[in-house]
């Protein structure tokens, strides 16, 4: 045998076996398999842990990811979007059908309300609402 292939070899330290090492575990994996049913079941319950633990990770991970654009949704408002638009619309529908003082847009009671119903709407102020929405 070459020097180098000498070199390659690595003792197995359970048997003293010295296998050729070529960067896997291929040749350690099936003589425990045929070999040592012990180690070789340690050895696949330590790869299934560790597999185990590292998708436990990755969806952690994921999740994190989703709370977080759920998140900044809640925090980022609608701006001037069509659904804005629509619960302005909504709203104004609403003060004229029950004969609402436009300055229920800047009560606290209301503003609570607007909060359980979703976060992210916010209402123009009173003013806003008298000049853009009231005809």
């Amino acid at each position: 045998m070459s020097l180098q292939v000498l070199r390659k070899r690595k003792p197995f330290v359970t048997c003293e076996i010295k296998f050729l090492t070529s960067g896997n575990t291929t040749n350690l994996t099936n003589h425990l398999e045929s070999n040592n049913d012990k180690k070789h079941t340690e050895l696949t319950e330590t790869r299934e842990s560790e597999k185990s633990a590292k998708r436990q990770k990755q969806q952690e991970s994921a999740t994190k990811q989703l709370m977080l654009q759920s998140s900044k949704q809640r925090t980022h408002g609608y701006g001037k979007s069509l659904c804005h638009a629509s619960f302005d619309r909504t709203l104004v529908n609403m003060l004229v059908a029950d004969f609402q003082p436009a300055s229920i847009v800047e009560d606290e009671g209301f503003a609570r309300f607007l909060k359980v119903i979703d976060e992210r709407y916010q209402p123009p102020s009173c003013r806003t609402f008298m000049r853009d929405h009231l005809p």
